[in-house]
């Protein structure tokens, strides 16, 4: 269920952006998104060159999130996809294959530009993650959302912090109401 949720999550977000919003949304700049989903079968050499292929979407931050555990980009430094598995090398820790790893090229719209802002973005209770998401695009009214919704939210979150925590709190299935 988890995994039907995400692939749902992530084709919903993707047309939200894509469509009701293409009018007020002024930049051609947009994220790269890549990863895997499935039981036993990461493959780290295809997961890499994902990354690296998506660093033409990026350039502000980049992240992955295996099995819910968070990486991003430290600070100014590697920004890109290529010189974050080179430098930060979040693969060598895992002896395990994930059965989960998402993984985000940021190109930054609304927020700053960091480690704090890299995606994938998560919502966590105590030191455990909840629920992990990627998200492309800018969404121009999350101050609006987050009002109507009820979220609070930091001055330095960005739209897509602020998003998961609107879809953490009231289910995929809200965004049939947008």
């Amino acid at each position: 269920m988890i995994i039907a949720n995400f692939i749902i999550l992530a084709v919903l977000i993707h047309s939200i952006m894509a469509f009701t919003l293409k009018d007020k949304v002024k930049s051609n700049a947009y994220c790269g998104l890549f990863g895997f989903v499935g039981g036993g079968g990461f493959d780290l050499f295809r997961m890499c060159i994902l990354g690296i292929y998506n660093d033409t979407r990026g350039g502000d931050s980049t992240g992955v999130s295996l099995d819910g555990v968070h990486y991003g980009s430290k600070g100014n430094k590697n920004k890109l996809f290529r010189a974050f598995i080179a430098e930060e090398n979040p693969f060598d820790e895992l002896a395990m294959r994930p059965k989960v790893a998402l993984g985000h090229c940021r190109k930054a719209s609304v927020g700053g530009i960091g480690e704090a802002q890299a995606q994938p973005v998560y919502i966590k209770e105590g030191d455990k993650v909840k629920f992990v998401m990627i998200h492309n695009g800018t969404l121009v009214n999350y101050k609006e959302l987050a009002k109507k919704y009820e979220v609070e939210y930091e001055a330095s979150e960005t739209d897509s912090q602020i998003f998961c925590k609107i879809v953490y709190k009231l289910d995929i299935k809200f965004l049939v109401n947008i």
